[in-house]
């Protein structure tokens, strides 16, 4: 979001924000409900939650773990240690709850605005120690009035550092029906486990960018040409552990910089040899280039081992795109956002670059043979006119095309908005016989 302000003398001053609208779906990899999981590294000295953060094998490397079927911990667990616990809290009643913690030695509570990690904010913490039941030695181990929604999941991390001595940690609530503390229970909580390698991509494509707005046309959206079945399979491009991805008229039907622009491709190829695809998907592109999976989510999960892999985004009629260097994908989401030009690709030029300085996949791979071409054989200007008859260059067709290299849904050979002309422009715009190669091996 943009802000410009003009004051009385006429001078103008800009500030940019990034505003994160909150989605409140459940979370995609759940473990199972009526625990939390704990982990705990042993050998950390110091009694602060800061000596755990900063110990070499946090957060990776944990000494062991178990379940906890309510929000409390063992007690005199052992000397010089640190926990963590993570999982969901899901509300059994919308309305006001109040959290108070208590642990010896430090600790802290984070609590998220929705089911993702990424939102979460310090609600409460103990700064030194206390009792198991002393709740008002420091004010700042209770929270103020956290508004619930019954049903909503939240994502919810205690940190806790024992020094030496007695031990202890537990996290109590006061819900909207019952204003006497008591430890958070096993039916309201679900146990975190990390989801499969997955990724978070954003992508534009040239044929529906629009520089003024930043954003996409959904032109094919609005006209209801986007198929409810990925076109990915059909046209013949390999399927890998995907393939036959389906979306709903319901989904389709939503407007906004979050509407459908058409259905795009993932690959994930071997680090070591990257002309090879090991998995693939297809996704629902949306305006504002985010590559979002039939299942609502940002984040794409595939079914392979954690390792490093190059990540290619593919479309219909545009030239493919693929990040420079292989990507480390594990239980972390990894991400790239190949609409900024300050992120590597493979090749030469694999992108088009836009007015505004954002970029996007290169339009008019018509014959899908992996080049854009202007004349000659299996160019990819002919086949627009063959499809609108192939005598009458006035004529138009509309519907889902690969000819429609505009993705305007209208099929045009000369004209205003035609589809020749961005191909002739892609490959240099002076000289017909130049050819643009797409940037994968």
């Amino acid at each position: 979001m943009t802000l410009t302000v003009t004051d009385d003398d006429g001078l103008t001053g800009t500030a940019v924000k990034v505003v994160s609208v909150l989605s409140f779906l459940p979370p995609q990899c759940p473990g199972a409900a009526g625990s939390l999981l704990r982990e705990f590294w042993s050998n950390v000295s110091g009694s602060s939650v800061s000596d755990l953060i900063n110990t070499p094998n946090y957060p990776n490397s944990p000494s062991g773990s178990s379940s906890l079927t309510s929000f409390q911990g063992p007690t005199n667990f052992a000397n010089n240690y640190g926990t963590r616990v993570r999982g969901w809290i899901v509300a059994p009643q919308t309305g006001n709850y109040t959290f108070t913690l208590t642990s010896d030695d430090a600790s802290v509570l984070y609590l998220s605005l929705n089911a993702e990690p990424q939102f979460a904010q310090m609600i409460c913490n103990v700064p030194g120690w206390t009792n198991e039941t002393e709740y008002t030695k420091y004010p700042s181990q209770v929270s103020t009035t956290i508004p619930m929604v019954a049903g909503r999941y939240y994502y919810v991390e205690l940190l806790q550092k024992e020094g030496s001595g007695g031990d202890h940690f537990a996290v109590r609530w006061q819900t909207p029906s019952n204003s006497t503390r008591a430890v958070v229970p096993g039916t309201a909580l679900v146990r975190w486990q990390n989801c499969q390698p997955s990724v978070r991509l954003r992508v534009n494509l040239q044929g529906a960018y629009d520089s003024a707005t930043g954003l996409m046309r959904d032109d094919l959206r609005a006209l209801s040409l986007v198929p409810l079945n990925e076109p990915y399979q059909s046209l013949g491009f390999p399927q890998v552990g995907g393939g036959g991805e389906t979306t709903t008229n319901a989904r389709l039907s939503q407007s906004g910089k979050n509407a459908v622009v058409d259905w795009v491709r993932v690959e994930l190829r071997n680090k070591n040899n990257p002309s090879q695809v090991l998995a693939a998907r297809s996704a629902l592109l949306e305006r504002d280039g985010d590559i979002v999976g039939t299942d609502g989510y940002e984040r794409l999960i595939f079914n392979v081992a954690a390792d490093n892999y190059f990540i290619a985004v593919r479309h219909r009629n545009h030239l493919g795109v693929m990040s420079q260097s292989s990507i480390a994908m594990g239980a972390a989401v990894a991400g790239a956002d190949f609409t900024l030009g300050a992120v590597a690709t493979w090749g030469t030029e694999a992108r088009a670059a836009f007015d505004n300085g954002k970029h996007g996949l290169w339009c008019g791979n018509v014959q899908r043979d992996l080049r854009l071409s202007y004349i000659g054989e299996l160019n990819d200007r002919d086949p627009i006119l063959a499809l609108i008859g192939g005598s009458n260059p006035n004529s138009t067709t509309m519907g889902y095309h690969m000819a429609d290299v505009t993705m305007d849904g209208m099929v045009r050979y000369i004209g205003l908005g035609n589809d020749r002309d961005p191909i002739l422009v892609n490959i240099g715009g002076s000289v017909p016989t130049s050819v643009r190669n797409e940037q994968l091996p």
